[in-house]
């Protein structure tokens, strides 16, 4: 059998590097984009408070009573600041991404527990009593949180295999913004109906 080439192994070695930085391109976006539900600038998501004027019905408990606990299930899957800096500071240094050390470990890290916490938060929205008022809004969030899960779970394997497709991961992110954009819009809209206040961010230590 021929041996490889020089050339060839040349060309092997920049396929692989070309590999392995499409990897950190990837994975820092993945790190990045997973708060953007649940962290906004100043701590507000996107809806905006509605007032009495709006012409709206008035507040219903019920309705009220289901926001509250979906507001809860939301602050329990938030990245916290700490974790949000941790991206951040990943998504900066993506080389640092394919280096066993810090940089992976910490991604890893951050991978498993938003794992954790979207798996926990699909069950606990599944649980939730549903009404038929926030009946979309409920669906699309169960779908959104477990489907995010997967591409969490996709992106850790794809990490600690460079040489994976990344194509289809990126694919997959795409529809989830394009969803989230979608479901942004639903939440703000029964809000401003039901005069419920925006979802705001909260630690353990100011609620």
């Amino acid at each position: 059998m021929r041996k490889p080439g020089p050339g060839q192994h040349k060309q092997r070695r920049v396929k692989q590097a070309a590999s392995a930085c499409s990897l950190a391109v990837l994975v820092a976006a993945v790190l990045v984009w997973m708060p953007v539900l649940f962290y906004t600038a100043g701590g507000h998501s996107l809806a905006v408070a509605a007032t009495s004027d709006n012409g709206g019905p008035a507040n219903s408990d019920r309705i009220r009573t289901w926001f509250d606990r979906y507001d809860c299930i939301r602050r329990s899957a938030q990245m916290t600041p700490e974790e949000r800096k941790t991206a951040d500071g990943l998504m900066e240094k993506k080389l640092t991404l394919l280096l066993p050390g810090f940089g992976r470990l910490s991604a890893q890290r951050l991978l498993k527990k938003m794992i954790d916490r979207y798996e926990a938060a699909a069950a606990a929205m599944k649980e939730l009593p549903p009404e038929p008022e926030t009946r979309e809004l409920h669906e699309g969030y169960t779908r959104y949180f477990s489907t995010s899960r997967a591409l969490f779970h996709d992106t850790l394997r794809t990490l600690n295999n460079p040489l994976r497709s990344k194509k289809e991961l990126e694919e997959r992110k795409a529809e989830l913004a394009e969803l989230d954009e979608t479901l942004k819009t639903t939440d703000k809209q029964l809000r401003d109906t039901y005069n419920i206040p925006p979802y705001t961010y909260k630690t353990a230590a100011s609620s």
